[in-house]
């Protein structure tokens, strides 16, 4: 049902758009059959993050935005944290100020 929806509004209109905002859509569908006001979706992923699902339901590649060019070939740093506020606010600040902030 994603994947149709990602294809039915790329045949609409051209637009690529992310699963999560194809979920979304669906859902508004099914909302706006029973409602006489309007449904507001808002999308907040870029289509190309989920290259694979859209190349599966459109045949087309989304193209990075220019700003994420080189995205994928930077150093991936991950950090592991318990579920502490506390942890976390000051993980990000200490990376934040040693950042120039």
């Amino acid at each position: 049902r994603t994947l149709a929806a990602i294809a039915a509004l790329y045949q609409i209109d051209g637009r690529l758009i992310d699963p999560h905002t194809a979920v979304a859509l669906a859902a508004a569908d099914e909302v706006r059959q029973g409602s006489k006001g309007p449904v507001v979706v808002l999308s907040t992923a870029h289509p190309a993050k989920f290259s694979e699902a859209v190349r599966q339901a459109t045949g087309e590649e989304p193209a990075l935005p220019p700003q994420l060019k080189g995205l994928y070939e930077g150093v991936e740093r991950i950090s592991v944290m318990g579920h502490d506020l506390a942890v976390v606010r000051q993980f990000i600040l200490d990376r934040s100020e040693s950042h120039g902030r």
